[in-house]
């Protein structure tokens, strides 16, 4: 079994800060936003990511530190138009609300920031409460969290749905059919919201017009027609010639639209209906490496199905889309609410036929294509606006499907939540995966996802060629067989997780998969980090390396790992509360990945229990005490080890010690540095010894009467205060 290395806890902080400034540097480029760094709900952990810079909290005399970042809670779901208004508490060290931060300049001290590194304004108002605002223009998943110098608070999901109904289009597919019962035209509403989306829930009316020229028929008129996706579809028939006069609204719409079948006989040769045929019914968003153009070949028949005669005809057929994302995609440079593209069928095309290119824009969604064909080809079409057509026969031809491109971006993420069984602790971790556009991709993308629990080495190495290469100055000697190599660098595109196959020399190790392949040189200073998870937490139920996959663009996984262990143990369980891990996720085929730093999770809050007495000492008289620092985990909480504890006392001289698990004993009393204040982490059981002196700056003992000592780590506190008994 391999072993953890041992960490003196002497050299704790500098270990803590320089994976905190490499989690500070990390997040840019195509791959990810500004780094969300280490979150540790509710507590935070100075990160120096996002625009607080640096890579230790700025020297500011009013302020405690570390700070907690918390975000109140928001709707789950809104609708897209909606304008969120959130809440953001920053919280001092000492529990005080750090009221003071500033929101304005090239350079806030806080802001809000989105999940794609755009930032929202904020306004202080008052409290250490911050609020703001942002708009929804577009359905999917909306990703927030906040920033205080630094400390940042973990990630918010919204879901942006489609809004109410504001909009409808109405088209029927056939402008002339046939009285014999039997021959249809379908009518079809489609109810938007604001911003062209399909509304939700929306509530359609069919009604035919009485008219003098209204066919004999059997249609029933639909009213109120609940529609979830926005559309709604009835056929039309009749028995008996005439013109059949529809009107279309939708509850909570003002504008009411109206289309025309005429119904009588048709003639041998005279366009009827179009038989369609799609190259390619599902393409991919353009510039995305697939094929983002498909043909269309209409077919033009009478009622017999005989291709029509066309000789002589001049611009006989219109194609235009009438409903799809709105990305772009377009006929023949005719897009979306743009004027139908013109053409002729026939001639080079056999008798009756029409060919045209439908090509793909920048967001994933279904296109809907309507031709319009003239009956008589001496006369041209005539636009009678809505969507209604003179001298013609009006039917959809095609529904092309237009799928996101393959992964271009993984964000990073870990959610609000942490669940506890049986001694257990889970939390989920979240890749957000978008292509080039900020699409989603295609569901059941497979993310892997894994953690390094035991650091090993890390730096700024070198991609060998071919490519399956790695070095960098003594990682041969400590990285072994299947240990990971995680390539954090944010310049490149390779960050995810290698496998080590073998070491070639002792600043070399062979890699089991190419980083990339046919490297004809190296690719110098790429940042990483080595080691492995042994005895480390799960994810998906795996020691290793946990599986998932996207839905809506959003992989999630699970992180198992022990709220409590022998944490006093040097070969104990390694992963619980509180250990700095490097999470890393990256697609099945590799396309693109990211890592970040995390402190895994208590639950809150977090309990500080400092137990002695409260009698008075006699002068001279050193006063005792223990703090205890547990989380709330229940039936019991778990303690947290190695979290920042600051003791102050109203006046005379500090010292402390505790238990040093690499030398198994407790350490000799350290002298407070200010005397009666000092600031040092929690041993391995999150305790700490006190001891308490009542001596000023000269050497002279004074009373212990009605003075008092406050203890602060995360959130919590407390206190001890020496009162004389009443006589």
């Amino acid at each position: 079994m391999k072993m953890r290395p041992t960490i003196d806890m002497k050299n704790i902080f500098t270990l803590l800060m320089a994976l905190l400034m490499f989690a500070a540097i990390s997040g840019c480029g195509s791959q990810s936003s500004d780094s969300l760094g280490s979150i540790t709900p509710p507590d935070g952990t100075y990160t120096g990511g996002g625009s607080g810079g640096g890579t230790t909290p700025p020297v500011d005399d009013s302020l405690q530190y570390p700070l907690t970042v918390t975000i109140a809670a928001v709707p789950a779901e809104i609708a897209v138009g909606t304008t969120i208004t959130f809440t953001a508490t920053v919280t001092q060290a000492d529990g005080n609300p750090a009221d003071t931060l500033s929101t304005i300049g090239t350079s806030p001290q806080f802001s809000f920031v989105l999940g794609n590194g755009d930032f929202i304004a904020a306004n202080n108002v008052g409290g250490g409460d911050y609020e703001g605002s942002y708009t929804a223009t577009q359905i999917g998943t909306l990703a927030l969290y906040a920033q205080a110098l630094g400390y940042n608070s973990d990630t918010t999901l919204i879901d942006v749905v489609a809004g109410p109904a504001a909009s409808l289009t109405f088209t029927s597919s056939r402008s002339k059919i046939e009285p014999d019962g039997v021959d249809a035209s379908v009518l079809t509403v489609t109810a938007t919201d604001q911003f062209g989306n399909p509304a939700k829930d929306a509530y359609i009316s069919i009604v035919l017009t009485t008219t003098a020229q209204t066919p004999e028929t059997n249609f029933e008129n639909q009213t109120n027609v609940l529609a979830p996706d926005g559309v709604f579809s009835v056929n039309f028939t009749a028995i008996g010639e005439g013109v059949a006069v529809f009107q279309a609204s939708v509850t909570g719409v003002t504008e009411t639209k109206t289309v025309s079948v005429a119904v009588e006989e048709s003639l041998i040769g005279i366009p009827h209906h179009i038989v369609s045929e799609v190259e390619n019914p599902e393409i991919s968003v353009s510039d995305s490496g697939g094929v983002s153009v498909t043909k269309v070949t209409l077919h033009i028949q009478d009622y017999l199905n005989n291709q029509i005669d066309d000789s002589g005809a001049n611009n006989n057929v219109l194609v235009y889309i009438v409903g799809g994302p709105n990305g772009g995609e377009n006929i023949q440079g005719s897009g979306l609410g743009d004027p139908p593209y013109s053409l002729t069928s026939g001639s080079p095309l056999p008798a009756g036929d029409v060919e045209f290119a439908l090509s793909a824009g920048t967001r994933p969604g279904t296109v809907q294509v309507v031709a319009v064909v003239a009956i008589d080809k001496t006369q041209p079409i005539v636009d009678l606006g809505g969507g209604s057509w003179g001298n013609a026969i009006v039917q959809e031809v095609a529904k092309v499907y237009i799928r996101s491109g393959p992964p271009f971006s993984l964000l990073l993420y870990r959610s609000n939540a942490i669940e506890q069984s049986a001694g257990d602790l889970t939390h989920d971790y979240l890749a957000i995966v978008t292509d080039r556009w900020g699409n989603n991709v295609p569901d059941d993308t497979g993310v892997y996802f894994g953690q390094i629990v035991n650091l090993k080495i890390q730096g700024a190495g070198t991609i060998l060629p071919p490519g399956d290469a790695f070095s960098y100055t003594g990682i041969g000697d400590m990285l072994e067989l299947n240990d990971v190599v995680v390539i954090t660098d944010t310049v490149t595109n390779y960050r995810g997780a290698y496998i080590v196959d073998g070491t070639i020399d002792a600043n070399t190790v062979q890699l089991a998969s190419f980083v990339q392949e046919n490297l004809a040189a190296p690719i110098t200073n790429v940042s990483f980090v080595g080691g492995n998870n042994d005895r480390g937490g799960v994810f998906q139920g795996n020691l290793g390396i946990g599986f998932s996959s996207t839905v809506d663009g959003i992989a999630v996984a699970s992180n198992t790992y022990p709220g409590y262990a022998d944490n006093c143990d040097p070969n104990g369980i390694s992963a619980h509360v509180n250990t700095p891990v490097v999470i890393w996720a990256e697609t099945e085929a590799r396309e693109i990945g990211d890592s970040d730093w995390f402190n895994l999770s208590w639950v809150a809050p977090t309990n500080v229990e400092l137990i002695g007495s409260t009698t008075p000492v006699p002068e001279g008289v050193p006063h005792y005490s223990q703090v205890l620092v547990y989380d709330s985990s229940t039936p019991s909480p778990y303690p947290i080890p190695d979290i920042p504890i600051t003791i102050s006392a109203s006046a005379g001289r500090l010292s402390v010690r505790y238990f040093d698990r690499v030398a198994g004993t407790r350490t000799s009393w350290i002298p407070a540095p200010e005397l009666n204040t000092i600031s040092i982490p929690a041993d391995c059981g999150g305790s700490m010894e006190i001891k308490w002196e009542f001596i000023d700056l000269l050497g002279a003992t004074f009373s212990s009467v009605g003075h008092q000592i406050i203890v602060n780590a995360g959130r919590g506190q407390d206190s001890i205060k020496l009162q004389a008994e009443q006589q």
